[in-house]
């Protein structure tokens, strides 16, 4: 029997390479990208929180008016990448007198995602600080204190804050009463 119809096929390994190549190209954008994307994201996390503990420092000592600007110095001038090819923004928000948020957005540009059309992605990142005077827990040694006269025993040079020592056997006392020791 004679065949009729007669298919050429000629030219399929030419298909198959491409679709291959454009799915590699695609698997190599997510990998090398995707990656670059998780340390940009890391990278704008960083510069969120410096800049919202900058910034809510200025609100605890008492100068709120250089609160955003401290936080918009450290988020992106001293904590921002340093690469050519990001740039970091940084937007303070002043929640109270003692709470202070900033977000973060990292513009990047890509490598092979650019094929795809994805020329620059940006990542964001939210940080919230606050400050107020530490409370006590049940075997927790504050790090962080609020600032009072010296211990008994202990001369102060000036009326400022100064350190505080305690001894050991205060230091029970003061976890369980913190207002025992002033």
């Amino acid at each position: 029997m004679k065949k009729l119809i007669s298919f050429s096929e000629k030219g399929q390994s030419l298909l198959l390479i491409t679709l291959m190549l454009f799915a590699l190209l695609a698997m190599l954008a997510l990998i090398i990208d995707g990656g670059n994307a998780y340390l940009k994201r890391r990278q704008a996390q960083s510069a969120a929180d410096a800049g919202a503990l900058a910034g809510v420092r200025e609100l605890c000592i008492g100068t709120p008016s250089l609160a955003n600007s401290v936080a918009i110095e450290y988020a992106e001038n001293r904590n921002a990448e340093t690469q050519t090819n990001a740039e970091t923004d940084a937007f303070p928000t002043v929640l109270n007198a003692t709470r202070m948020r900033v977000e973060t957005a990292v513009t990047y540009d890509t490598f092979f995602a650019t094929i795809l059309g994805i020329d620059r992605p940006t990542v964001r990142a939210i940080a919230e600080a606050a400050c107020f005077s530490p409370t006590y827990g049940d075997g927790v040694l504050p790090v962080v204190w609020s600032c009072r006269e010296p211990v008994d025993g202990w001369p102060g040079d000036s009326d400022s804050c100064q350190q505080q020592r305690i001894s050991e056997s205060e230091l029970e006392t003061y976890l369980l009463t913190p207002d025992v020791i002033q």
